[in-house]
């Protein structure tokens, strides 16, 4: 889509690296097919053509002075089902939380990290780095195999510590990110409400000491998501107060100022994915 976003103007764009995708199976571990990386005294292997396809993809964007912003993802994959947390491992699901409680996993993810930032931080081919997709949707897009908000948090602020130390290991300005959706009190079947998921982060990350300040990136679809009217308020779901149901383009202050108030303004925000149908609930829009 590089023509279309240079045609339009565009100066952001958001790019989904799947973990899945650039590790090799055992058969790609040689020269041609794989990248051998020693970290740590152990040597791990990345796809060639994935990560050369990502260099070209990264490339493009930056000769266009347009910024990208990584959402680094996993998927199922039955050999590296070790990464993903023992209570999680079924296949099925979308993207998957990350397995640091094991010292196999940790290292391997750190390696990865590690990997990453050096390829893609120093030559500012990545400006931003966002971990996981709507962490606070347990069910589909950050799958843990639990419904606990303590343990999910836990398993998520683990993974968000281990990448925000290695990656700014090689570049001390990089942002890291945490990705929430817009139920910011709305509690909908198989997730926590970004705001408690958001709230209960901080504490945590807190706890670890002053490691600097977290980041958000925020997705304001509409609501409902059938809407494009998203300045209307039809079905109650979005309200001027800080216990709205869900945060839209429309009411973007709740979000912005309860962040200043809680964490300061060095507590970036950026709005990485949302969407607008051409329909209002199946209905076309004249």
């Amino acid at each position: 889509y590089l023509s279309d976003a240079v045609n339009l103007g565009v100066k952001h764009a958001a790019y989904n690296i799947c973990i899945d995708d650039m590790i090799t199976t055992k058969k790609q571990k040689n020269a041609s097919q794989g990248i051998s990386y020693r970290y740590n005294g152990t040597t791990y292997w990345f796809n060639r053509g994935i990560v050369e396809a990502i260099d070209n993809t990264l490339d493009a964007y930056k000769n266009k002075n347009i910024i990208v912003s990584a959402i680094l993802l996993l998927r199922w994959r039955d050999d590296l089902s070790y990464l993903i947390p023992a209570a999680a491992r079924a296949p099925g699901h979308g993207y998957y939380a990350l397995n640091t409680g094991e010292a196999k996993a940790r290292k391997h993810w750190e390696a990865v990290f590690t990997f990453l930032a050096q390829r893609y931080t120093p030559n500012k081919r990545i400006a931003n780095w966002i971990l996981g997709n709507e962490v606070n949707n347990y069910g589909s897009y950050h799958y843990t195999g639990s419904t606990s908000l303590d343990n999910n948090v836990k398993l998520y602020v683990n993974a968000y510590r281990l990448a925000y130390i290695a990656i700014r290991s090689v570049y001390a300005k990089a942002r890291i990110y945490i990705s929430l959706d817009q139920v910011w009190t709305y509690l909908v079947a198989n997730s926590h409400t970004s705001k408690q998921f958001l709230d209960k982060f901080a504490d945590y990350w807190s706890s670890y000491g002053n490691l600097g300040n977290f980041n958000i990136a925020f997705h304001p679809y509409p609501a409902p998501l059938e809407d494009p009217a998203f300045w209307t308020n039809s079905r109650g779901l979005v309200s001027d107060s800080i216990n709205t149901p869900c945060i839209t383009m429309s009411n973007l202050s709740i979000l912005t100022n309860y962040v200043k108030q809680k964490w300061g303004s060095n507590t970036r925000i950026i709005l990485s994915e949302q969407g607008f149908t051409s329909n209002r609930y199946g209905v076309n829009v004249p």
